[in-house]
């Protein structure tokens, strides 16, 4: 019975250990570098992210420099996620898109430029995979946020966007 016992735990431990996977790369964190997905079920339930902490921050418990929103159109259709700084502040600037996420990564890789002569919007619309955005943080500086995937279920309005930050100034 002993021997039985010790063998059902060890059969245990490999199922455990077996079933335990490593993050991908894509998803381990650097102190400069973060993916995150932030989502929302709703306009009354937001998910934000603190670009001060670089985390994902619920909303309105805790300080968010911008939060996701579903964006629907006249219908009431989601159509796609969009952020808004939680004030309503103009601190968004679209910087570029692309059609592929290598030229992407490779702009989001390399931008360090401080955005002069852009306006900032008060809302970062239509968000869609292979964008570089530049927020305005409380502080005033700004971070940039490479879009990676975003997710929408209509039956539900629930939004998730993918996205990669860092810290520039």
């Amino acid at each position: 019975m002993k021997n039985y016992v010790i063998a059902a735990l060890y059969g245990l431990m490999i199922i455990f250990i077996s079933c335990e996977e490593d993050a991908p790369e894509s998803e381990q964190i650097d102190q400069a570098l973060i993916e995150n997905r932030v989502f929302a079920r709703n306009s009354r339930e937001n998910k934000g992210f603190s670009i001060e902490k670089m985390n994902v921050a619920d909303f309105p418990k805790s300080d968010a420099d911008f939060i996701i929103i579903p964006q629907t159109n006249l219908t009431g259709d989601v159509v796609s996620p969009f952020l808004s700084n939680p004030n309503l502040e103009k601190r968004f600037i679209l910087s570029n898109e692309f059609g592929d996420i290598e030229s992407a990564q490779a702009y989001f890789n390399s931008y360090s430029d401080y955005p002069v002569g852009q306006d900032l919007q008060q809302f970062a619309l239509e968000i869609k995979p292979n964008q570089v955005w530049l927020v305005k943080t409380h502080s005033g500086t700004f971070c940039k946020i490479l879009i990676m995937d975003t997710r929408i279920d209509k039956t539900t309005s629930f939004v998730e966007i993918k996205f990669r930050a860092e810290k520039i100034f």
